[in-house]
């Protein structure tokens, strides 16, 4: 498969550009020196070459000078500079009728192949071929001296050694896109984010990386029999894919492909199967999968073309991987063996990040179990002996001023409230559930009593979180606290706002406040906040408002 047209090729930088640019120069200078040294037989004049020699290497110093450390620039330049070098190819050609030699397109084949892959390598040759002809056509000397066989091998070895070099560029080219994607694949495995967002990167990257519109990852457990789907679509941003149960006859359409091997279909009806990996070759005898499977296949993911390949790994459990194409693409072996590679060293590590998930909530669960014992011994007994306390102080001034019994009633209601409060905790901690039944209801809780503790009102406002994982979820409340325990200690505030929501694959929280009394803004950053992103992968940026106040923005992938 080649590479999506919108994707960067790697090879697009500066020190690559460098390097093509010194190379030119050398070409040029070291082509004028021979020149002039040595000219060759010919009917142009010497001086008019060495004219072009020289302004060709006033060329190349010139892209030397714009490329040396100006990255931008080099984006540029390498989208045409190659057309370029055949051009100034074609006219010295022309002009030292040097149809017999075809040396000077080769470079500019080098550049496009390992810059820009296989088929811009191609039009090169098949460009500077044409050119060849043309040129040895007006300027070839007339016969005997004109040989027409050497003249028709010449475009013949042109094309032949144009693609060989384009293949060979398109191939590093496929191998340094495969080594950005497994670097970005590596740096995902968070176990704060979990399995599903941990599998949504993986399947969204996978997807972008061969330009296919849906990318599926289909699962059969042997043990529980339960059949599970994720897909990613194109257009859609990086999230956490929950898994869906699908339907055994369509899971078994779907798994119709035998494990250890893989599959890749073309409309209309161009169907290939190969074994994956030792064990899939061992005994490997076809797949009994036809081309009306395949075209059932190519009509439920709505695609020309698709590639599909099905490993077993530990548990038995088979994992089929789908990437639906719109086009008519070719799919090449060695393009499913990479993806196969992909499930095999991927999936230990979504195991390795489930444990951790499963270990850290069961953690969660006994240290829950534990602070509700705390709970009740260490904090609720002294208040139930200060509302006793309270109670029979209630009783000795019943005699007294309003004022006093009035005071008296606050405290002790306070007081109740606080050991109901306190005892709910306390049997949503026993409950194996998150605390206080979701994120949202903790924030506004919180946000009640801070307001009663410190006097400064706090609105909330929240867009849609259910994508939030229990993890990620506690993370958050905690930003949120530190955040406001900031603006009682710092800004000196009257009022504060807390707004979040999940935009695009992204946790956005915004904390701010007035900064009543807090003067000038000074630019800081929260360190204990700061560092709780960025172990999220997030970032914070804080900036100021103009009545004094401050506005701390922080932004986590999910």
């Amino acid at each position: 498969m080649n590479l999506p047209a919108h994707r960067e090729p790697p090879a697009a930088i500066p020190s690559d550009a460098r390097v093509i640019a010194t190379t030119r120069v050398i070409i040029t200078f070291a082509g004028l020196v021979i020149f002039s040294v040595a000219p060759l037989p010919m009917a142009t004049p010497a001086w008019i070459v060495q004219i072009v020699l020289a302004l060709y290497t006033l060329y190349a110093l010139a892209l030397y000078v714009a490329v040396a450390g100006r990255t931008g620039v080099v984006q540029k330049l390498a989208q045409w500079e190659h057309w370029g070098d055949v051009a100034w190819s074609t006219v010295i050609i022309g002009l030292t009728a040097g149809t017999q030699s075809n040396f000077g397109y080769f470079f500019p084949m080098l550049i496009a192949s390992f810059r820009w892959g296989f088929a811009s390598g191609m039009r090169v040759a098949l460009v500077s071929a044409a050119l060849l002809v043309t040129v040895g056509l007006v300027a070839a000397p007339p016969p005997p001296d004109f040989e027409l066989q050497r003249f028709l091998i010449r475009p013949v070895f042109l094309v032949a050694f144009g693609y060989v070099i384009a293949s060979r560029g398109g191939f590093e080219l496929r191998l340094r896109e495969r080594l950005r994607f497994l670097k970005d694949v590596g740096t995902v495995s968070n176990p704060r984010f979990g399995v599903d967002r941990t599998i949504g990167v993986l399947l969204h990257r996978l997807r972008a990386l061969y330009g296919a519109n849906v990318a599926a990852m289909i699962t059969r457990d042997p043990l529980s029999g339960r059949d599970e789907m994720r897909r990613v679509v194109s257009g859609e941003p990086e999230s956490s894919v929950p898994p869906e149960t699908i339907p055994a006859g369509l899971a078994s359409s779907l798994l119709r492909l035998p494990p250890q091997s893989a599959l890749a279909y073309a409309a209309p009806g161009r169907v290939r199967v190969w074994p994956v990996g030792a064990a899939g070759r061992d005994g490997f005898a076809g797949a009994d999968v036809g081309r009306d499977d395949c075209e059932a296949m190519a009509g439920l993911w709505e695609a020309k073309a698709f590639a599909a390949v099905s490993i077993v790994v530990p548990r038995e459990t088979v994992v089929t991987i789908v990437l639906a194409f719109a086009d008519r693409v070719r799919i090449e072996e060695d393009d499913v063996a990479f993806i196969a590679q992909v499930i095999e060293h991927s999936l230990p590590m979504i195991d390795n990040i489930r444990l951790v998930d499963y270990l850290a909530t069961s953690s969660a669960i006994e240290e829950r179990k534990r602070i509700a014992r705390d709970l009740h011994d260490s904090v609720i007994q002294p208040y139930v002996g200060i509302r006793l306390g309270l109670a029979g102080l209630q009783h000795k001034v019943a005699g007294e001023s309003p004022a006093v019994r009035s005071e008296v009633d606050r405290l002790l209601g306070m007081t109740t409230a606080g050991i109901d409060d306190l005892r709910g905790q306390i049997a949503s901690l026993r409950a194996d559930e998150a605390p206080g039944g979701g994120l949202l209801p903790a924030i506004a809780r919180f946000a009640t009593r801070y307001r009663e503790f410190t006097g400064i009102d706090v609105d909330v406002v929240a867009g849609d979180v259910t994508a939030l994982s229990d993890r990620v979820a506690g993370e958050v409340f905690q930003l949120v606290t530190e955040g406001l325990s900031n603006v009682r200690r710092h800004s000196g505030a009257g009022r504060a706002a807390i707004r979040l929501d999940c935009p695009n694959g992204h946790v956005a929280l915004r904390i701010e406040n007035d900064g009543a009394g807090a003067g000038t803004f000074i630019p800081f950053i929260p360190r204990s906040i700061h560092e709780r992103a960025v172990a999220l992968g997030g970032r914070v940026a804080v900036t100021g408002r103009a009545d004094g106040g401050a506005v701390v923005e922080i932004e986590i992938p999910l």
